[in-house]
């Protein structure tokens, strides 16, 4: 989307900017075409005073039939191509604008560039729509959720920051619109009816609660990525201009942080998130616990043992804790009797969307985890030493590393 998807493939190639008739035709007649292989197909909703147009954007979902991308250039007889990445995303065409006769007043030899986003399901492509409406009003709802410490695209609303959890991850909060705009306190019935000017547009994003002009102005001014990009946008710059002046009567806030935190928290009330934000924190909470008193480096500092066989004694502790807490292959032992009354930590199944990419990793102790969450690091260095003592008796620890680097060596040779 933007028009300039052939710039680098051939730059002497005529793309001119489309007059609103024209574009409007163009537009009827490449819907009809994409309506004939997807039975979902739209264009996001134009920004109002928009002069000429770039590209024509359409999104689709649901084809008729197996679609490629050879398929779509046979349909729009598209002299140039570039496919989308992956299963999803967009694909740029170049289409001979002398194929159209409503467009006979422009110039030979020049093309019209059309982008289809193919969208993954449904519900991807109401977000995309929903979006990329009115040019750059999901930037500018972008810029505003930035300001209270929310990162707003196309997939929905998250957390801007990645939970501490270990790795972090990002928490996502909806992918609804409709739940966002609500949150927002914006009408989406106002949304519906349309905007007849984009001042319009700009009045109603300041009526939610969450917009500052200031920490707008600030956030766009301190963002270092694609600067080149945001200039591009004229609808956004000619925003900004309005929140400058509005800005300019505003007192400055010194608070930001402290209201960040609190609408962070607020938003995951909201959205009804606060089980599984706190099922993520106090799983990474004990993990670190665990991580303090049972690793690798503790392990050899505690018994001598290097190398691998420090793995191989790791692994005999979890197994034995993960076996109903038996710390011991001849029986229950005084170490392992504070395990008896450990807590079951497992995530609820409905914590967990059936689409969230959230790790079980990250919302579950494994039982050993869980022995382990529960015993003093006294504890822990006594379950160590002895069981230890009891591999190293049955030669379990035993490693030999000549041997084993010789049959390295052939590894590599017969590779």
């Amino acid at each position: 989307m933007g028009g300039n998807a052939f710039n680098l493939l051939h730059p002497n190639a005529k793309f001119p900017r489309i007059q609103p008739v024209v574009y409007n035709q163009l537009k009827h007649n490449f819907h009809e075409v994409l309506h004939g292989l997807y039975s979902d197909v739209a264009t996001p909703r134009e920004a109002p005073e928009k002069l000429d147009h770039g590209d024509i954007d359409f999104i689709v979902h649901g084809p008729r039939r197996p679609v490629v991308h050879q398929d779509l250039e046979r349909a729009f007889r598209s002299k140039w191509s570039t496919p989308p990445n992956g299963i999803k995303g967009i694909g740029n065409f170049a289409i001979p604008l002398s194929f159209h006769p409503e467009a006979k007043s422009i110039a030979e030899d020049t093309y019209c560039q059309v982008d289809v986003h193919v969208c993954q399901d449904e519900a991807d492509f109401h977000r995309i729509v929903f979006f990329h409406g009115y040019g750059d009003l999901g930037m500018i709802l972008g810029l505003m959720a930035k300001t209270i410490g929310l990162s707003l695209g196309p997939n929905g609303l998250k957390l801007a920051k990645p939970l501490p959890t270990h790795p972090p991850i990002s928490f996502f909060l909806s992918s609804s619109f409709e739940e966002i705009m609500a949150f927002f306190g914006l009408s989406l019935e106002t949304w519906e009816q349309g905007f007849k000017s984009q001042r319009e547009i700009f009045d109603w994003v300041s009526t939610s609660p969450y917009f500052d002009a200031g920490r707008m102005v600030r956030s766009d001014a301190n963002n270092g990525s694609r600067p080149k990009a945001r200039v591009m946008r004229h609808m956004y710059q000619k925003f900004l201009v309005h929140a400058k002046d509005i800005a300019s009567k505003q007192p400055y806030d010194l608070t930001q942080q402290t209201t960040n935190d609190v609408v962070e928290q607020a938003a995951i009330d909201f959205f009804g998130k606060r089980d599984l934000y706190e099922q993520l924190l106090r799983v990474s909470r004990a993990k670190e616990k665990i991580k303090a008193v049972f690793s690798g480096k503790l392990v050899g500092q505690w018994t001598g043992v290097q190398g691998l066989p420090v793995r191989w004694l790791m692994d005999e502790i979890q197994n034995r804790l993960g076996d109903d807490g038996a710390a011991s292959v001849d029986g229950p032992s005084t170490v392992t009797d504070s395990l008896a009354n450990h807590s079951l930590h497992l995530a609820s199944p409905h914590l967990v969307p059936q689409d969230s990419s959230i790790s079980p990793a990250h919302l579950v102790l494994a039982p050993w985890e869980r022995a382990l969450e529960n015993m003093s690091p006294d504890d822990v260095w006594a379950l160590v030493v002895q069981v230890k003592k009891e591999m190293h008796s049955k030669g379990l620890l035993e490693y030999d590393w000549r041997a084993a680097k010789e049959l390295s060596a052939r590894r590599k040779v017969s590779g």
